[in-house]
């Protein structure tokens, strides 16, 4: 019984402990998906190492403009990706759209 007292708190350290923010995380999957903020898409378009792929409606592009370059979704529920997106399937993709409810 005293070692079991011992020992469940030293468990309880271990597993109560935020891990080490420092740590290389692991590599991500080839094609996960990834959430990156605006700075990082602008620097990626930039560098031309991904495509922009606008996911807005028409109303929405009209008001409010389209990134240059953009691959533009005309129904972001249906439709075909190697006919609007190309035969790469390396090439980076940044999805973009205006969350509206």
């Amino acid at each position: 019984m005293k070692r079991l007292l011992f020992v469940l708190p030293v468990l309880l350290s271990f597993a109560c402990t935020k891990p080490d923010s420092t740590a290389a995380a692991p590599a991500a999957e080839k094609g996960a998906i990834k959430e990156v903020d605006v700075d990082t898409a602008a620097s990626l378009l930039d560098a031309k190492s991904a495509k922009a792929v606008d996911a807005n409606t028409e109303e929405f592009r009209a008001q409010n403009g389209v990134v240059p370059g953009a691959v533009l979704l005309t129904n972001y529920l249906d439709w075909e990706p190697p006919e609007v997106l190309g035969p790469d399937k390396d090439q980076k993709l940044v999805f973009y759209c205006s969350s509206r409810t």
